[in-house]
Parts: structure tokens; sequence; C-alpha cells
């Protein structure tokens, strides 16, 4: 907390564990700091063009007050509750995304196993169910992204933090996903990028 000044507003935007996050809100109560937990989606190209989308928690108020300014860099603001809950939020929503691109990459495993034209599979998938996390896993399907966007490394670290944050609930595909990404890091591909595991993997 060196240099923290009660008269500004302390924002963290990393995707952090929610250890780490619910100590951090503690930390800023007890010395009486003002403090936002706002992890970010919108990949390179978001932040590139502001328009990223802000996942935020804390004071309701703060954040209106400060959306001139965050409406530089986002397209789109979303409140979730009390500062922690933003990261929270955007644990469940990276665990979600996961699971997307692993479905589609099982989907197209089932499409070229029944000799399917892959290209005319994918294409389609893109309409129903469509959405833009379909769109990137259709186009890292054939073509893998250079410059890297978001990292299996960094997902896997994610999905490891949603784990932990689901605690004992049931949640049997958070684990299958997360399993996925860490046979890519065992295989050397933390580096590659996140959508393109599907032809990655080998084994």
């Amino acid at each position: 907390m060196k240099g923290a000044d009660k008269t500004k507003v302390l924002i963290a935007s990393a995707t952090l564990s929610v250890v780490w996050i619910d100590g951090l809100v503690q930390r800023c109560k007890d010395n009486g700091f003002t403090f936002l937990d706002i992890p970010l989606t919108g990949g390179r190209v978001g932040a590139e063009t502001g328009s990223l989308t802000l996942l935020c928690g804390g004071d309701e108020k703060v954040i209106e007050r400060l959306r001139p300014i965050l409406t530089a860099i986002a397209k789109k603001i979303y409140y979730f509750g009390p500062a922690g809950c933003g990261m929270r939020y955007k644990l469940i929503l990276n665990f979600l995304q996961a699971l997307h691109i692993i479905g589609f990459g099982q989907a197209m495993k089932i499409a070229k196993d029944q000799g399917m034209d892959l290209q005319k599979v994918s294409e389609a998938l893109v309409d129903r169910p469509g959405g833009v996390i379909t769109a990137i896993a259709q186009k890292t399907y054939f073509v893998e992204p250079n410059p890297v966007t978001f990292s299996i490394e960094w997902i896997s670290k994610d999905l490891t933090y949603a784990k932990a944050l689901a605690g004992a609930l049931p949640v049997s595909l958070l684990n299958d996903v997360l399993v996925e990404y860490k046979k890519a890091i065992k295989q050397g591909l933390s580096k590659k990028d996140w959508a393109s595991i599907n032809t990655l993997l080998t084994k």
C-alpha cells in the first residue's frame, strides 16, 4: 500500500484470486482507502480501440462518478456489487468462455469423424449458436493467432482461481476444461493462444 493516497481511488484490474482480492479489499478498508476491483475483457483489440468491457465491484456511486473517465477505454461497464464481485464475475466468465472454446473443438471432432466439410460446419456454428467466442474459436481453428491475444498459461491461471472460487461445488465441467489446458502446458504450449488449443493438442 506504499504511496496510496486517501484522496484517490485505488483500482485493481488484473485477474487475481478471490483470496488475494478479498485480502486487498479488507486492507484498503482498514486503511480508509477507496478501492474498486475492475477486471476487464475485450482482449488486445479492445484495448487498442478503447472498446473494452469493464467488470466492476465496489461503491457504485464511485464507479458512476468515474464513468466519464472509464468510458475513454471501455464500450461497456457492468456493475456486480461490493468490491470483490468484479473479480468473481471475471473468473466465472473466463470459465464459461474456456468451456465454449473446448466445446467448439469437440464439436468439430465429431464433424471431422463424420467426414463433413469442416469449413462449412464451423461457419454455420458461428451463426448458431453464434457469439464472440464461437467466432474466435472458428477463426483460430484454421489459423493460429499472431500475435497471441490471451495465452494458455493465463487461462489456466484463471481457471485455477475459478476452481478455488467454486470450492466444493459440483462443477465437473470446470475441472474437465482445466485438465485440457494443463495438458497443453505439459506439452510446452503455455505461450500459445488459448483459443487455438483445439488444434494444438496432439494427445
